[in-house]
């Protein structure tokens, strides 16, 4: 029997190292691309790569979405949720 424990198992460990590297990898090539000048790039032989705009329209669609998410949207479904003040379900006792 296999007993219960607050730490990951080895494959789910790895699997967050793996991530972890990852975004680690995608930070430092986004900040490679958004500061480094397009005559450099193309010194380099990079030719195809997304306007710099995306550099900073991405990254502003993000932080819009998460103030969306948890100051709007996720207080309205909870008060949504909640029962009115009047009501039979509200009383708890034991």
């Amino acid at each position: 029997l296999m007993e219960n424990s607050p730490l990951p198992t080895p494959s789910r460990a790895v699997y967050g190292f793996v991530l972890y590297l990852f975004s680690w990898v995608g930070l430092v090539l986004h900040l490679i691309w958004a500061y480094t000048p397009d005559e450099w790039l193309h010194a380099v032989g990079v030719y195809y790569y997304p306007q710099k705009a995306w550099a900073i329209a991405v990254p502003l669609v993000g932080c819009s979405l998460f103030v969306l998410i948890f100051y709007v949207i996720y207080p309205s479904i909870s008060a949504f949720i909640t029962k009115r003040l009047d009501s039979i379900h509200t009383i708890t006792g034991k």
